[in-house]
């Protein structure tokens, strides 16, 4: 399991690094959304923490906008 673990946190990896910040971000956001549908909010939380705001994203008044775990901003 655990060699399994670490070839999706690859795949994850790559297909993530290349991605524009907004768009990685956007992703991150979806992916927290997800790990709070399925009952782990503490890692949705995590997710959200290690993740800094980009200014591209950032609103009028500078805050980072989220998404909601049930999927709104």
């Amino acid at each position: 399991m655990a060699e399994q673990v670490r070839g999706v946190a690859h795949i994850l990896t790559d297909f993530v690094s290349p991605l524009p910040t907004g768009s990685r971000q956007h992703l991150i956001d979806s992916l927290a959304t997800l790990v709070y549908r399925y009952g782990r909010p503490e890692l949705a939380a995590r997710l959200h923490t290690v993740t800094a705001p980009t200014p591209e994203h950032e609103t009028e008044d500078g805050q980072m906008p989220r998404i909601s775990p049930n999927g709104t901003r």
